[in-house]
């Protein structure tokens, strides 16, 4: 799911719609961000760096849903993040 150009390396807004369409259809996604290692380090490093380039609007919407969905707003960085990205 986060191999296919929603990395920090590799991210593209025009692939981020199918990415969040995969997450939404996870039935347990917090289960889903604990059992897998990489996507954890997704969530609490790569999308640091993504939400400083996200300048798509409706972007920043679904990944502030993604956010909650998968129970990362436990880290305050991310919610000063996405409040920059909000700003522009």
């Amino acid at each position: 799911m986060i191999e296919k150009n929603i990395n920090r390396t590799f991210f593209s807004e025009k692939k981020a719609p199918a990415f969040f369409e995969l997450c939404w259809e996870l039935k347990d996604p917090k289960k889903f961000k604990e059992e897998n290692q990489r996507f954890y380090r997704f969530l609490y490093d790569d999308l640091k760096i993504i939400l400083q380039h996200v300048s798509y609007a409706p972007t920043v919407v679904e990944f502030s849903k993604l956010i909650v969905f998968f129970g990362v707003d436990d880290d305050p960085e991310i919610h000063d993040l996405l409040s920059d990205a909000v700003i522009r």
